[in-house]
């Protein structure tokens, strides 16, 4: 009755940590990338948040989960926010060279 289910084990743990490498290189692009002080911080400690709260299933810390959800969605929102303001730049960056 009480069975517990973490993604630790198996062919799901490799997944997860899969995904945490996958966004170690999107989050090490991405900050390398981005000229925005503010989303590149953001990034990088959403991505340890979300690391922390993946690595914690080894040790049962069931909080973790919420520290994985949380580091997440803070992940999305930065590189979407990220990815809007560098096409902006770039629009900007197009439109002063087309009135020269």
């Amino acid at each position: 009755m009480g069975h517990h289910h973490h993604h630790g084990d198996g062919f799901w743990g490799l997944l997860d940590y899969l995904f945490l490498v996958l966004s170690l290189v999107a989050v090490w692009y991405s900050a390398k990338h981005t000229h925005h002080k503010r989303i590149r911080w953001v990034l990088w400690v959403a991505w340890a948040v979300f690391a922390i709260g993946l690595l914690s299933e080894i040790f049962h810390f069931e909080q973790g989960k919420w520290l994985m959800y949380a580091g997440s969605i803070v992940l999305v929102i930065a590189h979407w926010y990220n990815h809007r303001y560098c096409k902006r730049l770039r629009t900007d960056v197009t439109r002063k060279t087309a009135v020269r």
